[in-house]
Formats: C-alpha cells, sequence, structure tokens
C-alpha cells in the first residue's frame, strides 16, 4: 500500500511539472512577456519531446538496474524542474522544459512495471487507475494550489514547491523502492518491436489516446483564460473551480477502474459521444449561462478521465502474453501516445486563438472527442477477434 502511494505521489508531481504551466500561463505571461500564443507552443513542444523521447530513453535504460534508472531519471527531473523556477525568458523556460520531458514519461512507463510487479493481478487495474490518478490528483490540489501561490506571490514559487515534493518522495523511494524485480537482459530485437508496433490493437489504441489527449489539451491548455475571460469568473472563483475540475477527473478515473475490471472497450464507447456533446453545449452556453456551461466542462474532463487503466492494462496484458522481452517498452506506449495527444490538442488550439476567441477552443476538443468515440468503437471489434 505505501508503494502503491508513493507512485501516485510521483504521478502527482509528474502531472504537477506538466500542468502548472497552465495555471500560471497568465502569470509568466505579465513577468516574461511571452505571449499566450509561445507559452500554448511550449506546452506543445514539451509533448512532442515527451513523447518522441520517451521510447528512447526507456530502451537505453534497459542496460540499468530498474531501481537505479528509475532514481537517476527522478534527480534529473528535478534539476528541469529547479530550472523551470529560474527562467529569465522563452528559451530558458522552454529548455527546462525539454529538460523535464525527457524524463517524465520514462518515470511514469517504469513506475507502471513496478506497480506491475508489486500489485496482485486482481488489485492490478485498480492501482493503475490510482497511479494515474496522480494526475488527477495534481489539477485538484497541485495546480490550484500552485495557482494560488503564483497570483499571490510568484509562480516561481509554484515551480519550487514542486520541487520539495520531488525531494520528499526521492528520499522515500531510496528505502522502498524495489530492488528485485525481474527485468530482461535481452537486447531489444527491432522485428519484435516493428511486430508490435503492427498489431492492429496496439495500432487503433495509439490513435485513441491521441485523440482523447488533444481533446483534453486543446481547452485544457487555455483552461484558466477560458473560465476567466470566456466565461467571467473571478480568479478566486476560478482557483475553486479547477478544484472541481480535478476531483471530477479523479471519478473519471475511478469510473475507468471500474470499466477496465468490467469489459474496458466493450462498455465505454458511449462515454466519448457524451463528453462529444458536452463540449459542443458548453461552448454554446459559454456567455449566456457560465456556470451551466462549467458544469457541461465537468461532464467532459469526467469522461476524459475513463480510459486510462483500460489501455494500460491492455498494454501490459499483450506484452505479458505475447512480448515479454518487451515489457518495458510497451508500459512507455501509452504515455508516447497520450503526448503526441498532447502535442497535437495543445498546437492546434495555439494556432487557432490567432482567428478566434479562446473559449471556441471547446469546439475543437469536441472535434477530438467525436473521432475517439467512433476509433472506441472499432477497438471493441478488433478486440473481439483475440
Amino acid at each position: 500500500m505505501l508503494l502503491v502511494l508513493l507512485f501516485i505521489c510521483t504521478s502527482f508531481v509528474l502531472g504537477c511539472n506538466e500542468y502548472m504551466l497552465m495555471g500560471v500561463i497568465s502569470d509568466i505571461n505579465k513577468d516574461l512577456g511571452i505571449s499566450l500564443s509561445s507559452l500554448g507552443l511550449i506546452v506543445s513542444l514539451f509533448a512532442l519531446v515527451y513523447a518522441i523521447s520517451t521510447p528512447f530513453v526507456t530502451i537505453w535504460g534497459n542496460r540499468f538496474k530498474r531501481h537505479h534508472f528509475f532514481m537517476g531519471l527522478l534527480t534529473v527531473f528535478l534539476i528541469g524542474n529547479t530550472l523551470s523556477a529560474v527562467a529569465v525568458g522563452f528559451w530558458s523556460l522552454l529548455f527546462s522544459r525539454i529538460v523535464a520531458a525527457l524524463t517524465a514519461g520514462v518515470l511514469i512507463s517504469v513506475t507502471m512495471v513496478f506497480a506491475n510487479y508489486a500489485v496482485s493481478k486482481k488489485h492490478r487495474a485498480s492501482a493503475i487507475a490510482w497511479i494515474f490518478a496522480g494526475f488527477n490528483i495534481a489539477s485538484i490540489a497541485g495546480v490550484p494550489i500552485g495557482t494560488f501561490i503564483s497570483t499571490h506571490f510568484s509562480w516561481r514559487l509554484s515551480f519550487l514547491a514542486i520541487d520539495l515534493v520531488t525531494i520528499f518522495v526521492a528520499i522515500m523511494f531510496m528505502f522502498y523502492l524495489p530492488k528485485d524485480t525481474p527485468q530482461s537482459n535481452q537486447k531489444i530485437n527491432v522485428q519484435r518491436l516493428i511486430q508490435l508496433l503492427k498489431e492492429d490493437r496496439i495500432i487503433w489504441m495509439a490513435m485513441f489516446v491521441m485523440c482523447m489527449w488533444a481533446a483534453q489539451f486543446s481547452y485544457y491548455t487555455y483552461i484558466r483564460p477560458i473560465l476567466t475571460e470566456g466565461m467571467g469568473f473571478s480568479t478566486p472563483v476560478m482557483n475553486a473551480l479547477l478544484f472541481v475540475f480535478g476531483f471530477c477527473a479523479i471519478i473519471g478515473n475511478n469510473i475507468g477502474a471500474w470499466a477496465a475490471n468490467h469489459g474496458g472497450q466493450k462498455i465505454l464507447a458511449p462515454i466519448y459521444l457524451v463528453m462529444t456533446i458536452s463540449q459542443i453545449i458548453c461552448g454554446c452556453l459559454m456567455k449566456a449561462s457560465p456556470i451551466t456551461a462549467f458544469i457541461f466542462i465537468l461532464v467532459a474532463a469526467t469522461c476524459s478521465a475513463t480510459f486510462s487503466a483500460t489501455i494500460q492494462v491492455n498494454l501490459l496484458d499483450i506484452a505479458s502474453k505475447e512480448y515479454t522481452d518487451l515489457l518495458d517498452f510497451s508500459s512507455s506506449l501509452n504515455p508516447v501516445f497520450s503526448n503526441f495527444g498532447v502535442f497535437m490538442g495543445s498546437f492546434a488550439a495555439s494556432e487557432l486563438i490567432n482567428f478566434v476567441a479562446i473559449k471556441n477552443v471547446v469546439y475543437l476538443s469536441a472535434g477530438f472527442a467525436f473521432l475517439a468515440f467512433l476509433i472506441m468503437l472499432k477497438i471493441k471489434a478488433v478486440f473481439e477477434k483475440y
């Protein structure tokens, strides 16, 4: 139980680091003079580096003991986050985000491998869902607290607060991180790797995950100006709403854990149609009835958190049964696909706001969510063949 809590803390600090920029984006804009569009581009490039580097760093790390590799990654992540806190302009902030991105995806994938061995199969889906819930807890507590610190003191202190939690987690892992998990010493077989990536189940899950994360980040990148400028809420109210937003995501995660144990892709598809409709209604009502619009964006946030456990369990099951030599690599695929989706959504939104009001990005989100709905129907059909 303590180990799972530490894994949740790991995803929490990773989530705080990844999402914090969205919570303090307006303050960085004022302090460093970086445009909102450029800050959105930094979010996109973080995700792109995260997605591209994760499988390569994971493969490179196979030569090391898993716990040594994990602790080294955590140290580099700490350095990257600290550099964000002391950034003085666009390029230094971008560099710090790239350093963090190089480690974040591998950290969460290695965490999933540890969890695969440390938790019984009966409780695995629930444990994985709760580890992913660490990202939602970051939305609930981390980002609102960081936004409060940024608003009343400095956005730099928000990143330094992440440092303190990271140091605490690292110290705890020195005592409790497993040091004897099974580890393949085989070199990666490129043909086997290509065979895995050509699997129709993997391809369709990749497209689904990318669309879902694009749906989320096309609006979440600009959640602060959407709530303040689009819906007209004050900054103190916005902080409270971010808390509610993250809480709904945790509810979605728990629905996802239940779904992973009761059919997964067989029962999830309608949720993403609901998400699509909710985003469209939110956009239509944003000015006329902001409270109603916020309720519908909460529905969308709940829906968008339901799939991670099912996808991760599917990836681990495929690797455990058919690609045991690629278990670590397979575990890295979910964060890879996720951050390609984050790149797609945040980049598309950063371009769109050059032409339309920020509030209209929810329609872009609805488009990605509808694609995810159609792809999930296909995934259900594909898995029925196996």
